[in-house]
């Protein structure tokens, strides 16, 4: 396959030389792709690629076949199969993140208020989902995970500012200019 001629703006002046059947078998059966990604990776329009795919007589999905595929990528990814690759998903993340906290034998307590009944989330202290290092992990129940989130998103827009020191936070609220208060 050849890719289209261009001319000195980049625009496409000739036109696509089409992938061979061997290639396209691979690409939509084999490694099941969608019309989509390969059009993503050829650089050509998907209406293309699906006019490629009737002409080498390799039938299209149907919308519940597609559909099913993408539950089925969705799950594998939910499951923590595809770690390690560039195209993870935030749930396979999330599972690794939990799995790490597990397995440190750190107790399922809010490391906020100290709740232990209830649900219990992870939260990762940089808001990075990707690192799952044991130091980024802590435990909080579900209002303190809202309300560490609330918080870092008004620090984010620079309405809050915090001072910490030691066991002890100090939030002042720059916007408003009221100083509310110390969280322990």
């Amino acid at each position: 396959m050849r890719a289209p001629v261009l001319n000195e703006e980049n625009k496409t002046i000739g036109r696509w030389t089409p992938p061979d059947r061997e290639w396209l078998v691979k690409q939509y059966l084999e490694d099941q792709k969608s019309t989509n990604r390969i059009a993503e990776e050829t650089g050509a329009d998907r209406s293309t690629v699906c006019s490629w795919l009737q002409r080498n007589r390799i039938h299209l999905r149907t919308i519940q076949q597609a559909g099913e595929l993408r539950r089925r990528k969705k799950n594998k990814i939910r499951k923590g199969r595809f770690f390690g690759g560039e195209d993870v998903g935030a749930a396979a993340f999330r599972y690794r993140a939990r799995k790490t906290l597990a397995e440190s034998g750190t107790s399922k307590v809010c490391n906020w208020c100290g709740a232990s009944g209830g649900r219990i989330e992870v939260n990762h202290r940089d808001h990075d989902y990707r690192n799952w290092r044991l130091s980024n992990l802590q435990y909080l129940c579900c209002r303190c995970h809202r309300l560490e989130t609330i918080l870092w998103n008004m620090r984010l827009e620079g309405a809050l500012e915090v001072e910490a020191s030691g066991d002890r936070m100090v939030l002042t609220f720059v916007k408003v200019g009221k100083h509310l208060g110390e969280l322990t």
